[in-house]
């Protein structure tokens, strides 16, 4: 089998004008065969307070992939979080990947949609992708399940929506293995009883040996989820030495870190240099931000050595209000080997504080070193 590879069929794309039940984005892609990651993020509204939703499709078939989130207010651009979801032993050739909204499920101008298609090599192999309805109450396990590992590093890709009872707290959840220290994930809630999508997060575990290993998907003690509420865990372990597609060390490691104050007047939301061995990049870029005015896009730049190579986006309907933005698994060519630094950019009217988060990783497919 031939090393993993990556692109990006759907970047940032805006969506139709539709009502619920159906297709808002299509687009082809060439497979070489084999097992299959689709990362998926877009965002949505509902004319009511109900379930907004999303589906990925396969060649005109639903994938088991899907991303939900319950709307309390109708009228309200939302994220809905990001999956990967693993499509396995799919034949070589071309193929067609789209997304069909849900009934109540509304999309324009002002939504986005992500798409990422991560061709499973002999370097990786991808041991599961869930997406599960998460339980009812506060400070629940959201996601428990036994992963089955050769003894290489696990790439763990977690994202979860859920609410808490008081204003200004944290919306929360943890994903340890085997007991060990958790990666934390969170989103900023200014309101009480809002479910929000918390801010995604990637985190490398290299303490795994071969055999089975238990993986929890927790929400904190103060964050309460319902079945309105999804829950998506990704686990990915790199096989042999563990070196393609490589993760970049960054000088600042940006999991689940906290963002730099800026007023959307082009000020660094966070930054880090990172080495580069030359080959195709996918940045896995995922930030909160909020707006002081109420209904206005909001942006961040994506700049590699001050060149802008990409954006994430939501659309503020709200003042005041954190927000997760949509997903970006963003695959950028014509990086040279050497040092570089990322930087996100707030746009225009893109605020964040200290309570915003910043998730970044940077992994190197078909790298010369």
């Amino acid at each position: 089998m031939p090393p993993s590879t990556i692109s990006q069929p759907i970047n940032n794309a805006v969506l139709p004008a539709q009502s619920g039940d159906g297709f808002v984005v299509k687009a082809p892609v060439e497979l070489s065969g084999g097992d299959v990651l689709i990362g998926v993020s877009a965002s949505a509204w509902s004319q009511a307070p109900g379930q907004i939703s999303m589906q990925v499709w396969l060649d005109d078939q639903p994938a088991d992939g899907n991303l939900s989130i319950y709307a309390n207010e109708g009228q309200m651009h939302m994220s809905l979080g990001h999956t990967w979801v693993l499509c396995e032993s799919v034949p070589a050739g071309q193929h067609t990947i789209a997304l069909e909204a849900g009934p109540t499920t509304v999309t324009d101008e002002n939504d986005r949609a992500c798409v990422t298609v991560w061709q499973i090599g002999d370097d990786v192999a991808a041991r599961f992708s869930v997406d599960a309805p998460c339980p009812q109450g506060t400070g629940q396990t959201l996601f428990k399940g036994l992963v089955e590992t050769e003894g290489g590093p696990l790439l763990i890709s977690a994202c979860a929506s859920g609410w808490v009872t008081q204003a200004a707290t944290c919306i929360t959840g943890f994903t340890p293995v085997d007991g060990g220290d958790p990666a934390r994930l969170e989103v900023f809630a200014n309101n009480a009883n809002q479910h929000m999508s918390m801010v995604a997060t990637d985190y490398v575990y290299s303490a795994a040996n071969r055999g089975l290993h238990e993986v929890l998907f927790n929400a904190d003690g103060l964050t309460s989820t319902d079945g309105g509420d999804t829950a998506h865990l990704a686990i990915v372990e790199w096989l042999g030495d563990g070196t393609s597609p490589r993760r970049l060390p960054m000088q600042n490691q940006l999991q689940n870190a906290t963002a730099q104050t800026q007023t959307g007047e082009g000020g660094t939301v966070a930054a880090s240099q990172f080495q580069a061995g030359g080959g195709t990049l996918l940045i896995r870029t995922n930030v909160s931000a909020w707006t002081t005015n109420p209904g206005l896009p909001l942006m961040i730049g994506i700049q590699i050595d001050g060149t802008s190579v990409g954006f994430t986006e939501i659309f503020a309907n709200p003042a005041e209000t954190h927000m997760a933005m949509v997903s970006n698994d963003l695959v950028v060519t014509g990086v040279t080997p050497g040092s570089h630094e990322l930087t996100l950019i707030g746009e225009a009217n893109t605020y964040t504080d200290y309570n915003d988060r910043v998730s970044v990783m940077i992994l190197e497919f078909d790298a010369t070193m």
